[in-house]
């Protein structure tokens, strides 16, 4: 009998697959690449990092670029295809400058997080529901890949309001009430409840590192520092001296 005309020969699948693999490794040194220019001229571009963005979007398109490769009813698939790695790369990349920035208002924050990251999964869904797989499959990938997604929306809101925050922060003097150490198997966090200052009355747990947490002690006057956000967030850092 002759072959289906809709099926892509197996030359053409082959074919595919390697161009999909070809795809991943670019888009994951593009992400590579633009960190390493991040960390050498950083300072004299600004917003370098937003290239990490468009990876995500090429890398979500991809999937329907290469809809036709043949799917397993199992995540071997998925991960075979190192469809992921490009997004794993530019996560890293931004969570490398936003990690560790503390927002005031958790509500508006999470929101935002959670309004990217739909767009984000949207996209990825209807790019990768041209590929013919079991609902198992799709569930399994969605998951998955919405993970990774999270992860991303999560950094890129992050670098957005705070890192590319550039405004003069509103500064208060606020008193440490309590001190606390939280040890796990694999690390040790160092916590500090803070008193209320004007505009912000209610008491606040903020993390330090160790450094700073060895010289504040148990009712000392610290600075704050309030900043306005990108997104309209407002976050804080904690100056102690």
């Amino acid at each position: 009998m002759p072959s289906d005309s809709n099926s892509p020969s197996d030359s053409t699948q082959e074919s595919q697959i390697i161009e999909a693999h070809r795809c991943n490794i670019l888009l994951s040194l593009t992400a590579v690449f633009v960190e390493l220019i991040h960390l050498i001229f950083g300072s004299y571009i600004i917003g370098l990092l937003y290239i990490q963005l468009v990876v995500v979007l090429i890398t979500i398109y991809s999937f329907y670029v290469f809809r036709n490769i043949p799917v397993d009813n199992n995540l071997k698939s998925t991960i075979y295809e190192n469809r992921f790695a490009p997004i794993v790369a530019a996560i890293i990349s931004m969570l490398f400058h936003s990690a560790g920035y503390q927002s005031l208002d958790d509500d508006l924050y999470f929101k935002t997080i959670f309004i990217l990251f739909g767009v984000l999964l949207l996209l990825y869904t209807v790019s990768n529901s041209f590929t013919k797989m079991s609902i198992i499959e799709r569930l399994a990938r969605m998951v998955f890949y919405g993970m990774w997604l999270f992860l991303f929306s999560w950094v890129f809101v992050n670098y957005t309001n705070m890192v590319m925050d550039k405004s003069i922060p509103e500064r208060y003097q606020t008193t440490v009430l309590r001190k606390e150490v939280t040890k796990t198997s694999k690390s040790t966090f160092y916590d500090v409840l803070l008193g209320g200052w004007e505009n912000h009355p209610a008491h606040i747990w903020t993390r330090v590192d160790e450094k700073e947490f060895e010289k504040v002690s148990k009712g000392q006057q610290v600075e704050v520092y309030v900043y306005p956000g990108n997104l309209h967030i407002p976050w804080y850092e904690v100056i102690i001296h």
